[in-house]
């Protein structure tokens, strides 16, 4: 039986306009009337939210792809990047001259064109950019003509702060691979075209899941999850029901026990009711 959802974000509750939508706030509502609990699970920082999910009062986040987790306001659990590893990414992104953002708990430090394409209006725009546009052209010019080009850069920026959680690596997707093979100490996982996110190692959103059954004595079986992106495969192949969103990557679809609906539709919610969990109201009323 399940007893808890957990929502990715980015193509998943959000839109490509950046909004969530009436059915699927209709849904989450429902659900915690019935004692489900509703939770998060992304890869945005915590004080990275967007403003359209401030509103709902979910019941555990988690955040950096499970670096942070909490409870309403109470952190239940917490990892950063040991010295060792901050001490590789710092150095290899020094020496080819990469944009990086590091995020501790409360604010960020590093790339500002990671900072200016995370900003509301750019981020829409990104999302409408198809996918031909050369990622590693972009990345190849940043590197070679930043204007923040300094010398040991990020070494200097990783002493500013006693915990970082995560990082995040504009690269292309065909660079994943060399990425991971570069920070060995660290975790990689893709959660867009345009990026990866860095974490500590062993951290991901399924050993967040791990976390939140413990302390809730429940089990992942007890739980469904849905999500579109690389950094959701572990979570939707581990929970008891991963839905994979209309618009997920073919490799999420794949591990998934349920395809829904697109996140531009009412893909939440129709899996929702697939699996009995909200009432299909268009048959209640056919059925009075």
């Amino acid at each position: 039986m399940i007893q808890a959802v957990f929502f990715d974000i980015d193509g998943t509750l959000l839109t490509r306009q950046g909004t969530i939508r009436k059915s699927t706030v209709a849904s989450i509502q429902e659900l915690q009337s019935q004692g489900i609990l509703c939770g998060l699970a992304t890869g945005r920082a915590p004080f990275k939210l967007p403003h359209a999910l401030k509103t709902l009062p979910f019941d555990v986040t988690i955040s950096f792809n499970g670096a942070l987790i909490f409870v309403h306001d109470q952190v239940i659990s917490e990892h950063h990047f040991s010295k060792d590893a901050l001490e590789q990414m710092a150095h290899f992104f020094d020496q080819h001259h990469r944009q990086a953002l590091f995020y501790t708990k409360d604010t960020q430090f590093g790339s500002f064109t990671i900072r200016f394409g995370h900003s509301y209006y750019i981020a829409k725009l990104l999302t409408l950019l198809p996918d031909w546009i050369p990622t590693n052209t972009l990345r190849y010019l940043l590197q070679k003509w930043s204007p923040n080009r300094k010398k040991n850069r990020y070494k200097d920026l990783v002493k500013r702060a006693d915990c970082f959680h995560q990082c995040v690596l504009f690269c292309s997707e065909k660079e994943t691979e060399y990425i991971k093979e570069q920070l060995p100490s660290c975790d990689v996982v893709r959660s867009n075209r345009f990026a990866v996110d860095i974490i500590p190692k062993g951290v991901n959103k399924k050993a967040g899941l791990d976390v939140f059954a413990k302390q809730t004595q429940m089990q992942l079986a007890d739980f469904m999850v849905f999500g579109d992106h690389l950094n959701d495969s572990q979570m939707i192949q581990a929970a008891g029901v991963g839905v994979a969103m209309g618009n997920a990557r073919p490799e999420v679809k794949k591990v998934a026990d349920y395809v829904t609906g697109s996140h531009q539709r009412n893909g939440i919610r129709d899996a929702l009711i697939h699996f009995q969990l909200v009432t299909d109201k268009k048959k209640s009323r056919a059925s009075d």
